[in-house]
């Protein structure tokens, strides 16, 4: 019984700790963002993402304070989400990688 379970153990160890099989499933997840900003209400929201090549937008729009934004990441990067309240522009950069993110913070503030 000893064996099996010392077997077992490290079966399990090798596969929740080797980066190789970590790296062949994250490439085919996605992430997807879901938000709420409070005060937003039904306004547009940008993802925003530069790269030297240029610059990618992807709008969302609010729905009582909530958004949501879905794709695919190759790699972890920093993007930036952007909205307007009460005509000021905030934004707030993210670090975004193949997962579920939420985001939560006031529509008056650029701290989420």
């Amino acid at each position: 019984m000893k064996k099996i379970m010392l077997t077992a153990l490290v079966i399990l160890s090798l596969a929740v700790f080797n980066p190789l099989i970590y790296a062949a499933t994250s490439n085919t997840e996605s992430f997807v963002i879901t938000g709420k900003l409070v005060g937003l209400g039904n306004d547009t929201v940008l993802l925003v993402h530069r790269t030297d090549e240029g610059t990618t937008y992807d709008t969302a729009v609010a729905k009582s304070d909530l958004f949501s934004f879905s794709g695919k990441c190759p790699e972890p990067r920093v993007y930036t989400i952007q909205w307007k309240h009460n005509g000021t522009k905030h934004g707030s950069e993210i670090f975004i990688e193949n997962t579920a993110i939420t985001i939560t913070g006031s529509a008056d503030s650029s701290i989420i």
